[in-house]
């Protein structure tokens, strides 16, 4: 049974690398550009995985930005009250 296995395999084998019309070249050249593809969605799949950390890391960044944000614009507050308090005081 492994052998019949075995000789069916390698006649596929040999088809493809073949070709259709027995020409070894364009056969390899089919083989390159299948196993090439091959690694070519493996890059797919890394970028993407990149683009998801980065979209993560600029979320992150929009919520560090608006705390910030929040606490520049409470100091503005306290400032302008305590010039306000001041401005009373010496009236």
């Amino acid at each position: 049974m492994r052998r019949d296995l075995y000789r069916r395999t390698s006649e596929v084998l040999k088809m493809w690398c073949l070709g259709m019309n027995n020409d070894p070249v364009k056969g390899w050249v089919w083989v390159s550009a299948l196993l090439l593809a091959g690694c070519g969605v493996e890059a797919v799949g890394s970028a993407a995985t990149g683009a998801v950390v980065k979209k993560q890391e600029v979320e992150q960044g929009q919520v560090q930005k608006e705390a910030i944000q929040q606490r520049l614009d409470q100091a503005i507050q306290q400032g302008q009250q305590r010039q306000e308090a001041l401005e009373q005081a010496t009236k």
